[in-house]
């Protein structure tokens, strides 16, 4: 069966000069700068699968025989570093979850033969107080009626100060059945708890908020057709002298950083749209959106001086 799920996972950027235990406490330091929220109320825009069992395998290094071995793609027609291994997959190893993530490995809860954890991003309509958010914060209910929590919790690829709207779990929550299936297992819920650290949220006119009870459901499996990321939303902002939040949060790292903002692509602007998917998005999973790539993915309807629709 024809698969539709890409995610864009960015793990070679973090293993840039990112070896100690500060890495955690940079990414969760609550800090945001010139986030975007994107309703006027605090909401859960998605928390769909975004892929299975490709996070974490008991494995050292990073291989083609490995990442295949737990179901994750592998590009071979990508001119990479053969160096840099990890620039031809999707699958990330033990070491990177444990040094950027919130949580604690537990493979005794894989089932159905994986051997790697599943990954679900939870997309916020307002951006999150990172110091805020745990594993325990989310309650997953299964279709089977199982209630789950996930096994870590972190901002990565979401990561940067004016970003930080999307968590991202790992942990056993789903096979690749289609919900058709009677054998299918994954989420139908997903629910903001009380951990005693409630998830907290910023929101227009520096309002925090706590998520707990906020709720988001669904009745398909990331595995059924056509069920990949969608588009949540989209923000016109203004573009002043220089863009901010952006790479702060990465120059705490101590190695090289993108820089993709509009001035170091396109040398500033007047506005800047911003697009917010369900998962993030990639044209194969592997391979970035490139600057020159946005006329092969989107297009845009513009409201005309005369009400006409402009492409």
């Amino acid at each position: 069966m024809k698969q539709h799920l890409y995610f864009l996972w960015v793990p070679a950027l973090l293993l840039s000069g990112c070896i100690d235990g500060r890495i955690e406490g940079i990414l969760h330091d609550g800090n945001l700068a010139g986030a975007d929220y994107w309703s006027l109320e605090p909401e859960i825009l998605s928390a769909g699968v975004g892929f299975e069992g490709i996070i974490a395998p008991d494995f050292d290094e990073i291989t083609r025989e490995n990442a295949l071995a737990c179901g994750s793609s592998w590009l071979d027609d990508m001119g990479c570093d053969p160096e840099d291994p990890a620039q031809f997959t999707s699958m990330t190893l033990p070491n990177l979850i444990n040094t950027t993530y919130r949580g604690e490995l537990d493979y005794s809860v894989l089932r159905d033969g994986a051997i790697g954890f599943d990954g679900l991003p939870v997309v916020f309509s307002w951006p999150v107080i990172s110091s805020t958010a745990h594993p325990e914060d989310f309650q997953i209910t299964l279709n089977t009626g199982e209630v789950v929590f996930a096994q870590f919790a972190g901002m990565i690829p979401n990561f940067e100060y004016n970003e930080r709207n999307c968590v991202v779990l790992f942990g056993e929550l789903c096979n690749r059945l289609p919900s058709t299936d009677p054998n299918t297992r994954f989420p139908v819920r997903m629910e903001i708890v009380d951990d005693g650290t409630p998830l907290m949220l910023v929101g227009p006119g520096g309002q925090v908020v706590s998520a707990v009870g906020l709720s988001w459901e669904t009745s398909v499996s990331p595995y059924d057709e056509n069920q990949g990321p969608r588009l949540v939303g989209a923000k016109l902002n203004y573009v002043g002298d220089f863009p901010p939040g952006e790479g702060q949060a990465g120059s705490n790292f101590g190695g090289p950083m993108f820089p993709n903002d509009e001035f170091a692509l396109y040398g500033g602007g007047d506005f800047r749209l911003r697009m917010l998917t369900s998962g993030g998005f990639s044209p194969d999973g592997i391979r970035r959106v490139q600057p020159t790539d946005f006329e092969k993915h989107f297009r845009i309807h513009a409201l005309g001086a005369n009400g006409e629709t402009v492409l």
